[in-house]
């Protein structure tokens, strides 16, 4: 570090021209004025955190603030790890049309390397992450703190109480990382929109009362889960790094799942005895959510050992491929009922109907929880109720942007296995999406052979009260919106987090057909609609910006609703017809002409999915060979004497 002058004009670039920013780093309000730094180039890593180097034809827009002393510039240092992420060096900067002397931290690419390897994202993360986790931490204590109220909080509760506004600081997160202004005042509007949840609208509304145990047991269930996965990501940050543009919840949830889930039995009776210690009319929101955060610390130190294993076994499996994708998860007691007007009851969870005023959506805000009423209810008092959806990837609290989850079919598929394990509500279906390769052409027209396939794959199979075998979900039209279009393969846009307004939405591919259900592997599905996706190309059957695409694909829709109304077996040609065009989709995912799987994989894939078309096909050709042979049929797909 160089000997420092008595005062130093420093320049700022990024998050330092911030001036509440700088306050929390150094305790002093300064004041800059705006400059201009010739000769570097201002640089992004993938996360959004700005750098400088030098070039020639280089020009920084920034703020200059005058007269620093030594100590203040020291707290800087530190903040900034001057001499290992930056060097401060002597620069030339122009303010107002004059030239004048400062200082300006220049990026140290050599040392991040070394210090950080491939990881050198990660410790820009932390830096942000604890400066807003501290910043807003004390703001949420002065803003929800009881005026004559103790100042002073266990370290319990402030961990409370930064969980259940964890959906609006990770917002704030990604403003920061955007290099946004972030003043006391932001963060207190952030905060108050939604406030601290509380019973109050429970305790006068008696028939939500009445649902109260099992709401705030459901509650518990998350807030233990969102514990964990802030254990696994911080004990583990290295290892379950993950860069953008995909979700950084990815593989931490994954392993709190895993976790959760091979001692659901002994978490529930934990939280069940917590709970019972708690009276609604008497206790409030945070003291349930109290329980909940001290069972999560209390159970992960108990499995701290396994926590690790898990961690070994997630990345040992991992199986990186190129097409960014996400899922949809929905779960409903009523199954395609939950959204029908004479839909049954629902004595548990009423239809997800106070899913709201239970705050749920903050609860479930990294799995992307909301409640789907099928009829793109705008505001969510408005809902009457519906599905429980997951829409993973999507972490923003208000719906509007969203993130892929990740480009591993495996840590998909087990994502969504886990899910259906952990949530105990009864599964219903499931939407695949895949990023879209704008360079590659669609087809003119879809075979709806090959759509078959599709279904044989993922569809669920049974009898009606005709003893006709039907595909479930097209046949009871699950998947037609309130406007009799069904969708079976659409085109959807995604506005991404972690770039400027959401950045150009990305095109993808929804398939929308899927049975969600416990015990299946999906995996193998995954892949195979991976790999349809690049090797067919099929053409989108609707959409959510054009409605051209329900004319083009109409005679398509036709023979699906005729054969999943009266399902028969598939020609041995067409499945393999179908394998071929999956195998030229994954064999040429890199750029259209290599594969970004390891062969073996893509092997194994082939293999399983192989064994599914012909064995489930093989199932229909002998049910159909039994009922017409017998009075009644017996057995249904999925059930034990299925393949």
């Amino acid at each position: 570090m160089p000997a420092l002058p008595r005062k130093i004009n420093l320049f700022a670039y990024g998050s330092l021209r911030n001036p509440a920013f700088i306050e929390s780093i150094t305790g002093e309000m300064l004041e800059g004025k705006s400059a201009v730094l010739k000769g570097y180039k201002k640089y992004y890593t993938p996360l959004g955190f700005p750098f400088i180097l030098p070039h020639p034809k280089g020009r920084v827009y920034g703020k200059c603030y005058f007269g620093l002393s030594p100590e203040t510039l020291q707290k800087i240092d530190r903040f900034e790890c001057e001499g290992t992420l930056y060097d401060r060096k002597k620069v030339s900067l122009t303010v107002q049309g004059k030239p004048l002397r400062a200082q300006a931290y220049i990026a140290n690419l050599l040392h991040i390397r070394r210090a950080f390897g491939p990881n050198m994202d990660l410790a820009l993360v932390e830096k942000a992450e604890k400066f807003i986790e501290e910043h807003a931490g004390e703001r949420i204590k002065i803003l929800t703190m009881h005026p004559t109220g103790d100042r002073t909080e266990s370290d319990l509760v402030a961990l409370t109480r930064q969980e259940l506004f964890g959906a609006e600081i990770f917002n704030l997160l990604n403003m920061l990382l955007l290099d946004k202004y972030i003043s006391d005042y932001t963060i207190d509007s952030h905060l108050k929109i939604r406030g601290l949840p509380t019973l109050s609208k429970i305790r006068s509304d008696p028939q939500a009362l009445s649902y109260a145990p099992q709401y705030l047991h459901l509650a518990m269930r998350f807030i233990l889960l969102n514990q964990f996965e802030e254990s696994f990501r911080h004990q583990f940050r290295s290892e379950f790094f993950v860069r953008m543009p995909f979700c950084r919840f990815t593989l931490s949830l994954l392993a709190a799942l895993i976790l959760h889930n091979r001692h659901r039995q002994e978490i529930d009776a934990l939280l069940e005895e917590a709970a019972l210690s708690q009276r609604v009319s008497e206790n409030e929101y945070i003291d349930y959510a109290l329980q909940a955060v001290q069972t999560a610390h209390r159970v992960y130190r108990q499995y701290n050992l396994e926590a690790a294993f898990i961690v070994r076994e997630v990345l040992l499996d991992r199986q990186h491929g190129l097409v960014p994708m996400g899922a949809e998860l929905e779960f409903s007691d009523v199954g395609r009922l939950a959204t029908r007007q004479n839909r049954p009851p629902d004595p548990r969870f009423h239809h997800f109907r106070y899913f709201y005023d239970f705050d749920l959506d903050r609860r479930t805000w990294k799995l992307g929880g909301h409640v789907d009423d099928h009829k793109y209810s705008l505001v969510r008092d408005e809902t009457e109720g519906g599905f429980l959806e997951y829409s993973l990837g999507n972490t923003d609290v208000l719906q509007r942007q969203s993130q892929p989850v990740t480009d591993d079919p495996w840590i998909l598929g087990r994502l969504v296995e886990e899910l259906v394990r952990f949530t105990p509500v009864r599964p219903h279906s499931l939407h695949l999406s895949f990023q879209d390769p704008a360079d590659r052409p669609w087809r003119k027209q879809n075979d709806p052979e090959m759509l078959e396939c599709l279904l044989l794959l993922g569809g669920d199979f049974g009898w009606d009260e005709k003893w006709s075998l039907v595909e479930r979900r097209l046949h009871g039209e699950e998947t037609v919106d309130p406007w009799g279009n069904m969708h079976f393969i659409r085109e959807n846009y995604h506005a991404l987090i972690g770039t400027e307004d959401g950045g150009q939405p990305l095109r993808v591919m929804e398939y929308q057909f899927p049975r969600l259900a416990p015990g299946i592997s999906y995996e193998p599905l995954i892949c195979a609609l991976k790999g349809f996706h690049l090797g067919y190309r099929p053409r989108p059957m609707s959409s959510v910006v054009t409605s051209r695409y329900y004319e083009e694909a109409r005679e398509e829709i036709e023979a699906l609703k005729r054969w999943t109304s009266s399902v028969s077996p598939l020609g041995t040609d067409t499945i393999s017809k179908f394998l071929q065009h999956v195998e030229k989709g994954l064999e040429t995912e890199k750029k259209g002409r290599k594969r970004a799987h390891a062969r073996r994989y893509i092997q194994k894939m082939l293999f399983q999915i192989e064994q599914i078309l012909f064995l489930r096909n093989d199932w229909i050709r002998q049910s159909l060979a039994k009922r017409d042979g017998t009075a009644a049929p017996f057995g249904q797909a999925g059930q034990p004497d299925s393949p």
